[in-house]
């Protein structure tokens, strides 16, 4: 008799371009451990789509989300359809606001699928509301299974009082692979290209790629760049992305000759600018785009005094990326940039360091940790009982 297939789900609020290589990886890794995958994800209200890159997966199922406001505080409830209640695993993100995942954590006794949760364990914001973070722990304990974006966040929940041996760091990244080999596959011509089309003439170039918006921090950004530009005037800062501050990056570029706006750049055009930058001058809200700079050997230059995501982990001061002590002063940051540019090695030091470490994350390695760990969920079952502290942190799975 022919075992039956296992049904995980995984809900989203969004399905943002960078994720699309990982859900396919994902879905081919359990397809061959004969477990089916579906995706669940939210068409995304206007705010959250700041960044204008969100994508489609033809296979996923689109669901509207209803946002419901408590006081302050905006929650939101994601219908999901019938089969979801009827699956054997469903994942959904750790956060807060989603009253899904306390539907399914209720469900689960009486019946309902298991429970796993996908995060970064606690807010890197160092306001963040206690009470928030008290809720965002206690729910943290409750699930029969965890997937830690990070081996950092995989022991903070395992500090919850979650047990260890249900834990998988999945090491969350970008498709590292694919994005070296766009870069590198620019030649020389193209990039001299793309500097004239920028207006580009220095040869030193900081280059920010990201989200514009508040949380980045770009005034912080723009009062580095002139006092970088003032001490080394070889220096010239491109800033890539959309958001809600675009129309401000581009009326500061009509005013600072040296600051240049490229708007959002993907694929090959977003590989072309990367092979041109000397330096990612990204000092706040650090994430994924660490693996960027991996896949692209560019360092990146980042505040110590930001909150940051998990990713940050795989950065190494004067290894892989500059980490500056910049006590929250511009000034102070744009010191940490002119000494790299100028000490002799230091730059080229880094890069070799961020090459090299474009070997040790990627879309595939991901894909299999967490395909691991599914397959390590569904054969371990429901949790029995409440979680207990378990200390020997050597038991989490990676």
């Amino acid at each position: 008799m022919t075992a039956r297939r296992r049904h995980v789900v995984i809900v989203q609020r969004v399905i943002r371009q960078y994720r699309v290589p990982f859900l396919e990886a994902l879905k081919a890794d359990l397809d061959a451990r004969e477990i089916d995958l579906s995706v669940v994800h939210n068409s995304p209200a206007r705010e959250d789509d700041h960044r204008k890159d969100v994508a489609c997966v033809s296979w996923a199922e689109r669901s509207a989300a209803r946002r419901i406001r408590l006081g302050s505080k905006a929650l939101l409830w994601q219908p999901v359809p019938r089969p979801v209640w009827a699956a054997d695993l469903v994942i959904v993100e750790q956060a807060t606001q989603l009253l899904l995942n306390y539907a399914l954590l209720a469900r689960r006794p009486v019946g309902g699928p298991m429970v796993g949760l996908w995060g970064h364990g606690t807010s890197p914001y160092r306001d963040a509301n206690p009470a928030s973070e008290a809720v965002k722990r206690a729910v943290s304990r409750q699930p029969d299974w965890w997937f830690a974006y990070t081996d950092g966040v995989a022991e903070r929940v395992a500090g919850f009082g979650f047990p260890a041996d249900r834990i998988t760091s999945v090491r969350n990244a970008i498709d590292v692979r694919r994005l070296a080999a766009e870069v590198a596959a620019v030649p020389t011509e193209e990039v001299e290209r793309v500097r004239e089309q920028l207006g580009l003439r220095g040869r030193s170039v900081g280059l920010f790629v990201g989200s514009l918006v508040p949380e980045k921090r770009l005034d912080f950004l723009l009062a580095a760049g002139t006092a970088i530009h003032a001490a080394h005037p070889d220096f010239e800062l491109v800033i890539a992305g959309d958001g809600t501050l675009g129309p401000w990056v581009a009326e500061q570029a009509r005013t600072h000759p040296w600051l240049h706006y490229a708007g959002q750049r993907f694929g090959h055009d977003l590989a072309a600018l990367l092979k041109a930058a000397t330096v990612l001058t990204i000092p706040h809200w650090v994430g994924l785009v660490a693996t960027d700079s991996f896949a692209a050997g560019t360092p990146l230059a980042i505040s110590r005094e930001a909150a940051h995501g998990p990713e940050t982990e795989y950065l190494r001061h004067r290894e892989n990326a500059l980490w500056i002590d910049d006590g929250g002063d511009p000034r102070r940051y744009a010191l940490g940039i002119v000494t790299a540019l100028e000490e002799p090695g230091l730059l080229e030091r880094l890069e070799q360091g961020c090459r090299a470490d474009a070997d040790r994350y990627g879309t595939e390695d991901m894909a299999r940790r967490f395909a691991e760990g599914i397959a390590s969920a569904l054969e371990a079952g429901p949790r029995r009982g409440s979680a207990r502290r378990t200390p020997n942190q050597a038991a989490i799975r990676d």
